[in-house]
């Protein structure tokens, strides 16, 4: 899975989604959905979520 389906995923989750729309939306079965999700973020894909965030709400 490439890194920034890995991030994607992330942020979805943090949006809300659950494991089963996010793996909808990208064809994917839950258990790689839940895999992504035990991956952490790299130091830049943090500060792209925390700038999201802060964008999101204001």
């Amino acid at each position: 899975m490439e890194r920034f389906t890995v991030y994607l995923i992330h942020k979805w989750w943090e949006e809300g989604d659950s494991l089963r729309r996010i793996g909808q939306m990208l064809d994917r079965d839950m258990g790689q959905i839940r895999q992504a999700l035990e991956q952490p973020l790299t130091e830049e894909e943090t500060t792209l979520l925390e700038r999201y965030r802060m964008d999101r709400h204001g």
